[in-house]
């Protein structure tokens, strides 16, 4: 999540993945993570479409970055690793935000992602 947060600032995924291969030892990046941060760069414009709509008076540039990266980590497990379960990929994603967030990020993040969930299944 941090590592996300960190690198997603308008750079390109080699320019992150370079960053994050200097800072290896310090971040330790298993193959899992990885893969979620490649699919989230590759995929970034189709994520974005993803959620936007599914938010409720918010918009991209309004949300919180440590949300914004959750939402963004946890639609692209969503929408390519149908191997995990939503239901884990949400509370994935809700325990982040309750860790790195203020407040009432979590909140936010548990309602955006149960409606993206939704639209993604066609039941939205």
């Amino acid at each position: 999540m941090l590592v996300f947060q960190k690198y997603s600032n308008d750079i390109s995924y080699e320019e992150a993945v370079g960053a994050i291969e200097e800072d290896e030892e310090e971040l330790s990046l298993d193959d899992f993570s990885r893969s979620i941060i490649e699919l989230t760069f590759t995929h970034l414009d189709e994520i974005d479409a993803v959620i936007e709509p599914n938010l409720k008076k918010w918009t991209l540039k309004r949300i919180p970055k440590v949300s914004l990266a959750a939402l963004r980590i946890s639609c692209a497990q969503l929408m390519f690793m149908k191997d995990i379960p939503d239901s884990v990929v949400i509370n994935e994603a809700v325990e982040l935000a309750k860790e790195f967030g203020t407040d009432d990020e979590y909140s936010f993040v548990n309602g955006a992602l149960r409606n993206i969930n939704l639209s993604l299944k066609g039941e939205a």
